[in-house]
């Protein structure tokens, strides 16, 4: 007769094979076709030598960061009471 934390062990222990398993062989959201393709076609390097692209980025990002902000106080004063 097996005990109580036995049984949990086991069941923790057959809990973490399927994770491995799922996360080796299935084929998830996140590890999509399109997710692996978009991976393969990033660049390698993270920051650009380029100053020119990464100013572009810098840039690009604040901006983005401020149509963010502003689209969010426009909709609370447009939508909230």
């Amino acid at each position: 007769m097996t005990s109580h934390s036995e049984r949990q062990e086991a069941e923790r222990r057959a809990a973490l094979q399927n994770l491995h398993r799922l996360r080796h062989d299935g084929d998830g959201l996140l590890t999509s076709a399109l997710a692996q393709e978009a991976r393969r076609a990033a660049p390698p390097e993270d920051e650009p030598d380029d100053p020119a692209e990464l100013w572009g980025r810098r840039i690009g990002r604040g901006l983005s960061i401020a149509a963010f902000l502003a689209l969010l106080v426009y909709l609370s004063v447009t939508y909230l009471p």
